[in-house]
């Protein structure tokens, strides 16, 4: 225990600091982050798994061989930290927003609503209520939904079969949370994206929205011939022990929720803009300040604060492939993008463009399938990408071309069973990640297409 809380200490110690840099803008502090970068790297790498370190090495001997080849000095490859610590940063702290809503009487709320309309419930509707809960969780607390939506929901599915729960799960809990990684800013990808494309989040909102209930909408049509229609048994009426007694105390609770989380969002921006930083370091901020603000509207104080001390020393030290990983890939980056090859690089795409047209956009939204299937993190391969490839080169606004490679990145969530989403959610379910990944993959298809579409339809009438 002592050993992952002195690693726990120096991964928090080094976003710590990395942060306090860049959005108070103390200079002093870029010599720590540097040192603190080489050492983290190299803990993260004695601790990883194989998979992860091996392509770790991959990136760091690529970028000392991109940097001797431009002449470039080895140090400056710690330059471009700021690439991949904004994400990380983000990855590592947005959890505890949803930390909150976990001890609150949110859960609760959503529970007894759905206890009180249970005997109306078939298959079909029960389908569509958990994707919708799982999306609009996701859309708060990212892939904490998952859990929380299947504990929230434990007591109605019980009322079905036992294969009709998995099929349900299965399918419901990871389409909802896939389809709102696509714009909500809890979700690093999509900021992740915008932030290495230069776009505007303001710009991509809306487009972005509006593409994933297209897709939502069209996976409850879907739903409709994947889920066999039967009924809840309503022999037994199952009651709830949530304590909450009326419905407008109830909807007071869930309009809370929604209102907290506009707060945050219009927070983040003004702050970005107050002290001109990022967004995504702007959100890290903000969630710490409107998590211990609500940790006391909800009276759970001492229970958040233990909890946010579990995340920031051991939770954190358990992360040594993202570490590892998106450390190396910053030095990648750094040294592709000061090289000669990343403008010979877009030259080759620019010429390929003309012949395969609108062909490469479908082959680049599907890169990050490809890649999350030799285990590469879906949100690593579309940093990659935005790193690697200039969205003008395929005649791309920057917004579209950072929805294109984020709704990849949401597709090879559900498409490979290598994927951590995947293979969270069959540990939860207690079946095989290949299972849940056969039984998303029609559906991972339809989005990637649909997603492919949609990008040509922006480009070709909103740019």
């Amino acid at each position: 225990m002592k050993k992952y809380t002195i690693r726990g200490t120096i991964f928090s110690l080094f976003l710590c600091i990395y942060l306090i840099s860049v959005t108070f803008k103390v200079d002093a502090l870029v010599i720590g982050v540097k040192i603190l970068y080489c050492l983290t790297l190299i803990i993260s790498l004695h601790s990883t798994e194989w998979k992860s370190k091996f392509l770790s090495f991959i990136f760091i001997i690529s970028s000392f061989v991109l940097s001797y080849y431009s002449g470039h000095n080895i140090v400056s490859l710690l330059d471009g930290y700021p690439m991949v610590l904004s994400v990380l940063s983000l990855m590592v702290i947005m959890p505890i927003f949803s930390l909150p809503i976990e001890m609150g009487p949110y859960p609760q709320a959503v529970e007894t609503l759905l206890m009180a309309k249970k005997r109306r419930m078939g298959s079909h509707f029960f389908y569509n209520l958990t994707t919708l809960i799982s999306y609009l969780l996701a859309a708060f607390i990212s892939m904490a939904a998952i859990v929380m939506t299947k504990s929230t929901l434990s007591k109605a599915i019980r009322s079905f079969k036992k294969e009709y729960q998995i099929q349900i799960n299965i399918k419901a809990l990871i389409r909802g949370f896939c389809l709102v990684i696509i714009w909500t800013p809890v979700a690093a990808m999509s900021l992740s994206a915008l932030e290495s494309v230069k776009g505007s989040w303001i710009t991509y909102f809306v487009p972005a929205l509006f593409l994933s209930l297209l897709l939502l909408v069209i996976d409850i049509i879907i739903g409709f011939w994947e889920i066999p229609l039967t009924y809840a048994n309503n022999k037994k009426v199952i009651k709830t022990e949530n304590p909450i007694q009326t419905k407008k105390y109830l909807y007071a609770n869930l309009f809370e929720l929604i209102f907290i989380f506009i707060i945050f969002i219009i927070s983040s921006n003004f702050f970005a803009h107050l002290v001109n930083v990022s967004l995504i370091h702007a959100l890290c901020v903000m969630s710490i300040i409107i998590t211990i603000v609500w940790a006391i509207r909800i009276r759970e104080i001492k229970s958040i604060a233990y909890k946010i001390k579990y995340t920031f020393l051991i939770d954190i030290s358990n992360k040594d492939d993202q570490f590892s990983l998106f450390l190396s890939l910053g030095l990648f980056l750094y040294s592709f993008e000061h090289s000669i090859f990343l403008e010979l690089f877009n030259n080759i795409i620019s010429i390929i463009f003309p012949y395969l047209g609108v062909g490469l956009i479908f082959i680049i939204g599907f890169i990050p399938i490809l890649l999350c299937q030799i285990g590469v993190f879906p949100i690593l391969s579309v940093i990659l990408l935005a790193g690697t490839i200039d969205p003008e080169s395929i005649k791309l606004k920057a917004e579209w071309f950072a929805l294109l490679i984020t709704a990849g990145g949401g597709t090879a969530f559900m498409f490979s069973q290598l994927s951590a989403t995947n293979q969270f959610i069959a540990q939860l379910l207690e079946v095989s990640s290949l299972k849940v990944a056969k039984s998303n993959k029609k559906f991972a298809l339809v989005l990637w297409f649909v997603s492919c579409l949609y990008v040509i339809f922006l480009q070709h009438f909103f740019s």
